[in-house]
């Protein structure tokens, strides 16, 4: 049975890492595609100065530590007449960005109780994930299509959640034990994985650059008593390496993600007015 451990740090910082990316890629829209006035202008107004020069999409993607728009592979669309999955999976939500490669989906196993997430390419009962989008993900089963929402394969088991846990707040078992140092409940990891679009409100988060290179993601605008702040991060915080992996690309992150599946102590690196801080977490 696979515990749900990663979903701590799963959601820390692929929350983070998906609104970051939505972020940049809008600036990226924005320099790239004319805006409506543009669009309306009456007649084009001759210059005698230099051609507008094109942007080079792949020194901005070397800026901003984004992949190029070539480089990112959309999954083929899919045929029309796909079938409901027939797997003993129930889709709690999903967070998709423009990459796919940041894309997630929490989903719960029935009828174990297990409750995980999972990445394009990731396996599950014999299937792989082939797609994820807003309100289902594709998996390919024995060489088929087949999709899966939010409606239940047959009936649920019901999900070791308290009641009433959007309005009391996500993390409230979290308690900190020393220094930098924190004991998580393992219900209240399943817990922030059933709500993972009132996570992603919780705090706002861009990449952070030193000297042109990106560092990690800087955190800001965290709500009081939220997940974030239970977990001891603060406005201007720089998350940077998890268990000693780097988050500087996306690559690193993923693989930062991975070693966390079976992790029961999680180290977390981050800057704090230009001083590192360490902070331990241990699931419990």
């Amino acid at each position: 049975m696979q515990r749900p451990i990663q979903g701590l740090f799963v959601l820390l910082v692929f929350a983070c890492a998906l609104t970051a990316a939505l972020l940049v890629n809008q600036l990226f829209v924005a320099l790239v595609m004319p805006g409506i006035r543009d669009t309306w202008a009456a007649a084009p107004v001759p210059s005698n100065g230099p051609p507008a020069m094109a942007l080079d999409g792949t020194r901005l993607a070397s800026l901003t530590g984004l992949s190029s728009a070539a480089s990112v592979a959309l999954p083929p669309e899919p045929p029309p007449d796909l079938r409901r999955s027939t797997l003993g999976i129930r889709l709690l939500g999903t967070l998709v960005a423009q990459d796919p490669r940041w894309s997630m989906a929490s989903i719960h196993e029935l009828p174990a109780g297990s409750a995980h997430s999972l990445m394009v390419s990731d396996t599950i009962q014999g299937a792989r994930v082939f797609a994820i989008e807003r309100e289902r993900i594709l998996l390919l089963v024995d060489g088929r299509l087949e999709y899966l929402d939010g409606s239940a394969n047959g009936a649920p088991a019901p999900l070791n959640v308290h009641p009433g846990a959007a309005s009391q707040g996500l993390g409230r078992g979290i308690r900190e034990t020393g220094p930098d140092t924190y004991a998580v409940p393992r219900e209240d990891v399943t817990e922030a994985l059933t709500h993972l679009p009132e996570l992603s409100m919780q705090a706002r988060v861009v990449p952070a650059f030193k000297d042109g290179r990106p560092v990690g993601f800087k955190l800001f605008s965290i709500r009081e008593e939220s997940f974030y702040s239970r977990l001891g991060l603060r406005n201007g915080d720089v998350l940077q390496r998890i268990n000693g992996l780097g988050l500087d690309s996306p690559d690193k992150a993923l693989e930062a993600f991975t070693t966390l599946r079976d992790a029961r102590r999680i180290e977390l690196q981050i800057e704090r007015g230009g001083a590192p801080v360490r902070k331990t977490f241990d699931v419990q």
